[in-house]
């Protein structure tokens, strides 16, 4: 039995609307071509229609389920991890959660590495569970359910 579990996808719409401007000119400059009379080869063409829509979907695709309960904190971010990760109760020196600078800290959403700060796993806001672990590293969880998340930890007297 779980005690909180949480799924986020990228949904914000400033987001899309840069992928769909950032994507537009490739198959713009197709047609451009097409019309001035110069032919695309097979793998042009693949590349000016194919990749953006596989882009598209990759980040429609992407999700991020976190689940806490009393063996410890589950998360999952799909497509890159293709099971469950699992941070066991008995490694974890102290979970909180705390507001975050997800570009000043660790260069933006999405899985990230920085010396400094540790791991993030995060794709939305600037709240987040954050685990520092009895070998020193750190791992921070993105959250749109801090409330929650913090009940969640008194109750399991992690907090």
């Amino acid at each position: 039995m779980y005690q909180f579990k949480e799924t986020q996808r990228f949904r914000q719409w400033w987001l899309w609307l840069l992928m769909v401007i950032s994507v537009l000119p490739i198959p713009a400059m197709w047609v451009v071509e097409y019309t001035k009379g110069n032919e695309l080869d097979l793998w042009e063409l693949i590349l000016v229609s194919v990749l953006p829509v596989l882009v598209l979907l990759l980040f429609f695709a992407m999700k991020l389920t976190t689940r806490i309960d009393s063996t410890g904190v589950h998360y999952r971010f799909i497509p890159f991890h293709f099971k469950e990760r699992t941070v066991a109760w008995d490694v974890i020196e102290s979970a909180q959660i705390r507001k975050y600078n997800p570009i000043g800290e660790y260069g933006g959403w999405g899985l990230k590495y920085g010396f400094k700060h540790g791991k993030a796993i995060n794709v939305s806001g600037n709240m987040g569970l954050q685990l520092v672990l009895k070998d020193g590293k750190k791992v921070l969880i993105g959250t749109q359910k801090a409330g929650e998340v913090e009940m969640v930890l008194k109750d399991l007297r992690k907090g």
